[in-house]
């Protein structure tokens, strides 16, 4: 009897470097049990990416060592990434659906105008109102953009945004936060 094996997929080498980046920023596990203040998630990832290394030269069990010290951030960061990852295919999932609907929509209403079935007042209502969301979105959009309320969109606003989002991910949960968006991250490059 034979045996036909199937080629194993390999996953693409950038995804696997992925990985073992947010994997350091597991390891972070101090940040997720405290306040801290002010200090920046590059200090968090220095002082993770420095014990690991450090831990992996000095032991003779660096594997144990590591799950010792920072298991319970390795599992937070998995849980997390599970939830990001089914959170992410779920949202794609749905927003496909919306995306075929509105373009199966605008298919029929694009023959029926062009069949002559639309008389061209509706046609010019339509165009006149959506025209007019055009501006109300434009000023929502606007509003949305100016994060720091100071009348222009500039490169302030997305330091501003950076700085509060840091903040954010510093005062929750690390090693869970950054699965969840490491665990979106892949399945939205998945496809």
């Amino acid at each position: 009897t034979t045996c036909i094996s199937m080629p194993r997929h390999q996953p693409p080498a950038f995804l696997l470097l992925l990985l073992l980046v947010l994997s350091v920023v597991a390891l972070a596990s101090a940040a997720s049990q405290h306040e801290r203040g002010e200090e920046r998630l590059s200090h968090v990832l220095h002082k993770a990416a420095s014990d690991t290394i450090s831990t992996i030269k000095t032991s003779e069990r660096p594997w144990t060592d590591l799950m010792n010290k920072h298991g319970g951030s390795m599992r937070s960061f998995a849980g997390g990434g599970l939830m990001g990852y089914l959170a992410g295919r779920t949202v794609m999932a749905v927003s496909v659906g919306v995306l075929k609907g509105v373009m199966f929509t605008s298919l029929g209403v694009a023959v029926a105008v062009f069949a002559g079935w639309v008389p061209p007042e509706v046609i010019d209502k339509t165009v006149g109102s959506i025209m007019s969301q055009k501006t109300a979105g434009e000023s929502l959009a606007f509003k949305f953009l100016d994060y720091n309320r100071d009348g222009t969109v500039d490169h302030r606003d997305m330091s501003d945004f950076v700085t509060d989002a840091e903040r954010a991910l510093m005062r929750t949960h690390l090693p869970m936060s950054m699965g969840t968006l490491a665990g979106v991250a892949f399945s939205v490059l998945r496809g």
